[in-house]
């Protein structure tokens, strides 16, 4: 996954290649600075992250509130401007205690609360 500055033409790689054989969603924050989205390798879903462009430091966003990884699949829905919030759909179980799994609701997590190893 590349981003580019369409003014000056400047790429920075945000995933690096071989990482993933599909990314999807690809939210940025107004300032730039994160970008979130969902990758998939050998036909397996590897999660929803968000990454923090300055430092190079990426979360998973779709976990529980003790870091443990969704059992299912999710989607990014919205990065918020500030990079700190992300709205993601999921047919995980255990991303939310009570969580009716399976339905796809939406959950709306702060990712710095969230925070998960990543890629």
């Amino acid at each position: 996954m590349l981003e580019r500055d369409l003014t000056t033409g400047a790429e920075t790689e945000i995933v690096p290649s071989g990482i993933a054989d599909t990314i999807n969603g690809g939210g940025l924050s107004a300032d730039g600075r994160y970008v979130a989205y969902d990758l998939r390798k050998d036909e397996a879903y590897k999660g929803l992250y968000v990454k923090d462009v300055d430092t190079g430091q990426a979360r998973r966003a779709d976990t529980s509130a003790d870091g443990t990884a969704g059992d299912g699949y999710s989607a990014l829905v919205r990065l918020f401007d500030d990079g700190r919030r992300v709205i993601f759909n999921s047919t995980s179980s255990n991303v939310t205690p009570g969580a009716p799994g399976r339905r796809r609701p939406g959950w709306a997590h702060h990712t710095a609360r969230h925070a998960g190893s990543g890629q």
